[in-house]
């Protein structure tokens, strides 16, 4: 009793958690505990201090009798003492076998007021006298039970051993078991594990009783995790986690089953710390499982007194001794809970049971302080990692954000978020998390590799000022960073894709030059080129790319280099190479667009300027039959078609287009086959009428056959082909148009005849087909010219119904994706005209001005621009700035009548608005002066605007 309650105090005080929550009792105060729980004369001492009585022999047995029965020890040795003073001495055979009892009762008296000494003296003196008698082996038992609770542990020791070697084959089991408890004590008591060990294992296999199996179970179960014996552990687990186990209530075995997880967590052997953690209960759990137990060993003892099973009180109260000091103990041990389930979660981690990890972590957020929640949120974003549940992690990175803008954490997984979101190709997300990042900690550890994240991100979403904006950031603060050699390669893509040639040249000059076996070396050579090009430095481009095509012949990019060179052969007009050079195009890699432009410019070559027509036909029979995916076959058909026309072969041609036509005609996406229509209902008009009869004959068959055979599509073409034959009546013409005129028409009508649609249900007013057969152009031909008018139509029919947002969005689209071409120098006019009648003045001056920047517009839109830029000005009430751009109109653009007539006369109102009167006077006479403007209605206003200002001068 007394060694358990030393055990628990020793290992406690001696033992060092590595936890920061853990602490552990001062040896002197547990000592303290110890003596005032655990002395003799507390468990023990009964006093009773009631007189003797001089009795008769027969009355004091009865009295001792009935005080043993009692549990008045103290009484009862008063009675014994006096019997064995009258009768210890008699000789009588009868009289000295019933003092047998007297005398051992005499001890066991002793014993249980916690005179050892006294105890021992009696039970000798038993044994001297009786040597045979029936309780020597108790007897023997409680003088060594005496030394051990006098902590005399070495005699307790010599006399445990004598019994079990004296009375080896005499001993109950109960009672060897008792034994081997008590000598297992002793041997703790003086910290000899080794000695013990052996003792416990038997007392575990071999105790009939589970109690003391659960006991010896738990304390072998200390010894080996104290020395790491895992496997000798895994077998006890049934005894360790069963319920009212003796290790659900002891704070030796619980600590030191933390300490053995720690150690197992430091030699990274993760799965066996996480066995050995889970182990551990509870700080709180362990006291309230020692407090009940107490209770119920204190409702046992009461019960237990007024029986004669007196070792039975001795193992009940020596349990209490122990509990109370276990109680003790845990009391001065701080709170555990929290870094146990922090363990756990760890090794969770390491074990890669993430799910499980990232739970607690979350559960531990919301439980610590601050400075350990924020670990625990970050280990639980980390946990969403490696089983991939992106969605969680963001929401978790997003709580760290919030909580934690200047956390320990948040630079590194501020990182990893973007990582990740790059890594999903989310680049709009990538742009928001990153900026958002850099201005909470504008001095990120890795500020350089977030800065070249945004540029990338911006680069992928076409953002190409922003992307120049973040990498030139980037390489201005962190000069010689990791990623300098990608910033430039992608600061110079960014300015190549916003053609700005000149300044991406130099930054791709920069990496090759400093970074010579840089990996983009291939790519950035090509790029290079492509800035020369891009600025018509055709001489400076050509060698570069002869170099490029020279050192990587097998490049994905080679094909596009023979394109460009073919390209530059073609501006110096030496057109059989560049034929040779778009032909040499198709023995690389391309992607099909380039492909299919490569193609048809040395088709073209061949058909409109070499006029080589064998040669024409022979390229495009070359094209069809390498039919690759993505190829415009009918269109080649075309081309075939019209130099077999041009040879002379008319009814050849005709009937190339006729099989054309069968073959691809239902093909909604075949946009040759409108082109081949085309061509067949000019051919039709202009051959001989032999030919052009047959032709048109030739149509109205295959329309019958493709109504017949369900090809939609085919006959949609067909029946817009023969309105335009020759002699139809305006009453047959109108019929055939209310049959195409229809909604249901719609999913099966290719360019041609949505075009066709959208004409002429404008011109009928039906204004609500028109716009759904616009939507399904755009829709169905998204990245054709046929969707650049189709856009146009929306846009101008938005702008009537001052529906201005969808009107920018279609004029958008047509100034970014058909940048070069004439509608896009419309789009820019209607999106400024519509600026101005929004009053936004700064967005129309852009528009216009985005429309001067283009030499190739140069012509009718460019007066109209500037007198857009001169509205915006006035708006903005810079009138001066205003005068200067109308003024620029009436000199540089006069042949444009109607332009210069607007400008003479805003201008003059400008003037008078900042009471400039004679230079308005001056401005409205120049323009009378001029006689081709005579008949413009202007002119008549100035006339009289002039009147008025003569009166003012």
């Amino acid at each position: 009793m007394l060694y358990a309650a030393r055990h628990v105090i020793f290992y406690l005080a001696s033992g060092r958690s590595r936890s920061s929550l853990l602490g552990s009792p001062s040896l002197k105060l547990a000592l303290l505990v110890f003596l005032t729980l655990f002395s003799s004369s507390a468990l023990f001492s009964q006093k009773n201090d009631a007189p003797a009585q001089t009795m008769s022999a027969r009355e004091l047995r009865a009295r001792a009798n009935a005080l043993l029965s009692q549990g008045a020890f103290s009484e009862a040795i008063q009675a014994l003492e006096e019997l064995i003073s009258i009768l210890g001495e008699s000789k009588k055979k009868d009289i000295v076998q019933s003092m047998e009892a007297i005398y051992y009762k005499l001890g066991v008296c002793h014993f249980f007021t916690g005179s050892f000494n006294e105890s021992e003296k009696a039970f000798t003196n038993y044994i001297k006298k009786y040597p045979k008698g029936f309780n020597v082996t108790e007897a023997s038992v409680y003088i060594a039970d005496g030394y051990r609770f006098l902590n005399n542990h070495d005699k307790a020791i010599k006399e445990y051993n004598s019994i079990l070697k004296k009375f080896d084959r005499t001993l109950t089991l109960a009672l060897r078991i008792d034994v081997m408890c008590s000598l297992a004590r002793c041997h703790l008591a003086k910290d000899e594990w080794a000695i013990a060990i052996p003792l416990l294992q038997e007392i575990y296999r071999r105790a009939p009783d589970s109690s003391r199996r659960n006991w010896a179970a738990t304390l072998c179960a200390v010894a080996y995790l104290k020395e790491n014996r895992i496997n000798d552990i895994y077998v006890m687990i049934p005894y360790l986690l069963g319920a009212n186990s003796f290790a659900s209530r002891s704070a030796a075995f619980n600590i030191a089953a933390l300490e053995c997880g720690d150690r197992l967590f430091a030699e990274e052997m993760f799965r066996d710390s996480l066995w050995i953690y889970r182990l551990v209960f509870q700080h709180d759990l362990l006291i309230v499982n020692a407090e009940k137990f107490l209770a119920k060993l204190q409702k046992k003892s009461e019960r237990t007194k007024g029986t004669a099973n007196l070792r039975e009180l001795m193992h009940i109260q020596e349990r209490i001794g122990e509990t109370e000091a276990e109680i003790k103990a845990l009391e001065s041990i701080d709170n555990y809970d929290n870094e146990l389930t922090y363990r756990i979660a760890r090794s969770y981690m390491e074990t890669r049971r993430y799910r499980e990890a990232r739970e607690i972590y979350l559960y531990l957020h919301e439980t610590l302080k601050k400075d350990q929640a924020e670990e625990c949120l970050y280990f639980a974003f980390r946990c969403c990692l490696p089983i991939q549940e992106w969605k969680r992690a963001f929401e978790i990175g997003e709580d760290y954000m919030k909580k934690y803008p200047s956390g320990e954490y948040f630079d590194p997984l501020t990182l990893v978020m973007g990582q990740l979101y790059a890594k999903l190709q989310d680049w709009p997300e990538v742009i928001r998390h990153f900026t958002k990042t850099l201005e909470i900690s504008p001095k990120h550890e890795d500020a350089a590799e977030c800065m070249f994240l945004l540029g990338y991100a911006n680069f992928m979403e076409e953002k190409f000022e922003e992307s120049v904006k973040w990498l030139s950031k980037m390489n201005k603060e962190h000069p010689g960073n990791p990623r300098e050699e990608d910033s430039i390669y992608w600061l110079g893509m960014s300015l190549l894709f916003d053609k700005k040639y000149e300044e991406a040249s130099m930054e791709f000059d920069h990496l090759l030059q400093q970074f010579a076996e840089t990996n983009y070396k291939e790519d950035a050579s090509f790029r290079r080129a492509t800035c020369d090009y891009g600025l018509s430095k055709y001489k400076e481009a050509e060698p570069l790319l002869k170099d490029f095509v020279a050192a990587y012949p097998k490049s994905k990019l080679t094909g596009e280099a023979y394109m460009m060179l073919a390209d530059i052969a073609g501006v110096d007009g030496d057109l059989k190479r560049s034929v040779e050079l778009y032909k040499e195009v198709q023995n690389h890699e391309i992607n099909i667009e380039l492909y299919n432009y490569c193609m048809f410019r040395c088709g073209e070559m061949l058909f409109n300027d070499i006029k080589d027509y064998d040669g024409t036909i022979g390229h495009f029979q070359e094209y069809i039959a390498r039919n690759m995916e993505g190829s415009n076959i009918p269109q080649a058909i075309f081309y075939i078609g019209q130099a077999y026309w041009q040879k002379g072969e008319q009814a050849g041609a005709l009937q190339y287009f006729k099989e054309a036509l069968d073959r691809y005609g239902d093909d909604r996406k075949a946009l040759g086959i409108d082109l081949i229509l085309e061509e067949w209902i000019g051919k039709a008009k202009a051959a001989p009428k032999n030919i052009g009869d047959q032709a048109w004959l030739d149509l109205k068959t295959a329309m019958k056959k493709a109504r017949q055979d369900g090809r939609k599509v085919l006959s949609l073409r067909l029946q817009r082909a023969l309105l335009y034959e020759p002699g139809v009546e305006d009453e047959e013409r109108k019929k055939v148009l209310a049959e195409i005129l229809s909604e249901e028409n719609l999913p099966n009508a290719g360019p041609a005849v949505l075009q066709l649609i959208i004409d002429e249900a404008g011109k009928l007013g039906n204004k609500e087909l028109a716009r759904k057969a616009a939507d399904e152009m755009i829709k169905a031909f998204t990245e054709t010219d046929y969707a650049l008018d189709a856009r146009m139509f929306l846009a101008q029919e938005a702008i009537l119904n001052k529906d201005y947002e969808n009107a920018e969005k279609h004029l958008n689209v047509i100034r970014e994706v058909f940048a070069t071409s004439g509608e896009a120098a419309m789009a820019l006019c209607l999106l400024g005209d519509m600026y101005l009648d929004q009053k936004k003045y700064d967005k129309a001056d852009e528009a216009y001005k985005a429309i001067l920047a283009v030499k190739e517009w140069k012509g009718k839109i460019w007066p109209e621009a500037l007198y857009g830029r001169a509205k915006a000005m006035i708006g903005l009430n810079k009138l001066d700035k205003a005068c200067a751009y109308l003024e620029r109109i009436y000199l540089m653009y006069s042949h444009y009548k109607n332009w210069a007539a607007k400008a003479y006369l805003l201008r003059a109102e400008s003037l008078k608005k900042m009471r400039m009167y004679k230079e308005a006077t001056e401005t409205l006479e120049d323009m009378l002066k001029n006689p081709e403007l005579g008949d413009m209605p202007e002119t008549k206003e100035a006339v009289k605007e002039l009147e008025t200002l003569r009166k003012r001068i």
